[in-house]
């Protein structure tokens, strides 16, 4: 997948879009931008459950979408062909994936033309005893011009005309935004979701992601599948292979996690036949839930068990569908709590790395919980791994322990990025307040 860079006053340029990519005005960027609006970090290119996606790292002008809202930081906006992105006055267009140079006649000192390459990229410098031998090696780091030894210099060819893309102002309206969940997808360590409204089994065929045709292909954990819709079960094996989901819990006094390897799992009492995920809690009926995976998200649903399947405090009636769950949400399998957790959502981000890095501190100030076992979850996250994981299974905190840490970090972080929008109304309150009760005073005053 290439990047179309269109800075002000200055030619387009491709680049390659690949994981760890950064951008911004400063010169140490992978993709330096020539751009006094863009941040010196403003911008990377991240690996999201298998698709690369676009995130914010703390800009000061933000990453905007075309036509749409502005990126919430840490929060990975998946690429897709023709989607359109506005860094300061750098617009940033998706293309599709490169194609590789056609093999060139021998003697022939051209290139096929049918490469998409600028005109300085296509003409190679004619045969010199005084040149390097002709090498077909291309420089790998992203950014670089793609080329072979002999080439002549990019400043003495003419170059093609710009290519300027239309790129709106970004609307200085607030932009609209669909209200949040009890745990939103745009949450730090919640990615985006990839659009699919009709995704339970039985609800139809899954409506391919906006700006995909049904020609344009969707690369999932490396396999593509046409026009995004519905993925076949290889697919969806790959995706599931890749996020390494799992639920972690409390039994007996004993801290386990247990993988979730098929796309359709029973959860039990005891694991054996259709049971994929044994509790050992006598309080949860011998086939009590089934977590499935449609290759986008993880659903549980209650098949008709004694004590009840809850996610979060909300109850799942018996047999009524799926409900989807997500990565640091709690379920309730009976007497059992049991953490949701997804690899690929844990650690490798900056963004959720400080979220954890959050809930951490608020578990530093319970004087219940071992700070050993604290600072110990601290290493595990420099490592990658997930902080929760570890103390649940140490059974250092329960699961709502851990949910309710993830939780006040994630408001604190919420109420932050608004700049303390919630103190501000309280003392707006106050001051109408302390102004009525003035105004009454002397009032009463008058009539006096």
């Amino acid at each position: 997948m290439r990047l179309l860079i269109q800075e002000a006053d200055r030619p387009p340029r491709e680049i390659e879009a690949i994981d760890g990519l950064t951008i911004g005005r400063g010169p140490t960027n992978m993709c330096a931008l020539a751009d006094d609006a863009a941040s010196s970090a403003h911008a990377r290119i991240v690996s999201d459950g298998g698709r690369l996606a676009i995130e914010d790292v703390g800009s000061s002008n933000g990453t905007w979408i075309e036509g749409g809202p502005r990126l919430e930081r840490g929060v990975p906006r998946p690429l897709e062909v023709t989607l359109r992105l506005l860094i300061g006055r750098t617009s940033i267009e998706v293309l599709g994936p490169a194609r590789a140079p056609a093999a060139a006649p021998s003697g022939d000192p051209t290139i096929s033309p049918d490469v998409p390459l600028p005109a300085w990229r296509r003409v190679r410098a004619a045969p010199d005893a005084t040149l390097p031998p002709q090498s077909d090696e291309v420089p790998t780091l992203p950014g670089a011009p793609v080329g072979r030894s002999g080439w002549p210099d990019p400043a003495t060819v003419q170059p093609e005309p710009p290519r300027v893309v239309p790129m709106p102002a970004p609307s200085t309206a607030a932009p609209k935004a669909k209200p949040p969940a009890k745990r939103a997808a745009g949450s730090p360590s919640a990615p985006e979701p990839v659009p699919a409204p009709q995704r339970a089994a039985g609800r139809g065929p899954t409506p391919a992601p906006a700006g995909a045709s049904s020609s344009d292909p969707l690369t999932v954990g490396g396999t593509l599948v046409p026009g995004g819709g519905d993925m076949d079960e290889a697919a969806i094996q790959v995706r599931l292979t890749a996020l390494k989901p799992r639920l972690v819990f409390v039994s007996h006094k004993v801290g386990r996690a247990k993988s979730i390897r098929e796309p359709k799992t029973e959860i039990g009492r005891r694991e054996g036949g259709p049971v994929g995920i044994g509790l050992e809690d006598e309080g949860v009926s011998s086939r009590h839930a089934k977590i499935s995976f449609d290759g986008y998200a993880l659903y549980v649903e209650d098949l008709g068990s004694s004590n009840g399947t809850w996610v979060g405090e909300t109850k799942v009636a018996p047999r009524s569908g799926p409900k989807e769950v997500r990565c640091d949400e709690r379920i309730r399998v009976g007497t059992v709590d049991v953490l949701v957790l997804l690899d690929s959502l844990t650690g490798a981000e900056q963004a959720t790395s400080e979220l954890y890095t959050d809930a951490l501190a608020n578990l530093q100030r319970d004087p219940a919980v071992s700070q050993e076992k604290v600072r110990e979850a601290t290493r595990q996250l420099r490592a990658r791994k997930h902080p929760g994981e570890y103390l649940v299974v140490e059974n250092a905190i329960s699961v709502a322990q851990w949910c309710d840490a993830v939780d006040a970090a994630r408001l604190r972080r919420k109420l932050n990025d608004q700049g303390g929008g919630g103190s501000k109304t309280v003392y707006w309150v106050l001051a109408i307040v302390l102004l009525a009760a003035v105004g009454g005073y002397f009032g009463l005053k008058l009539l006096r």
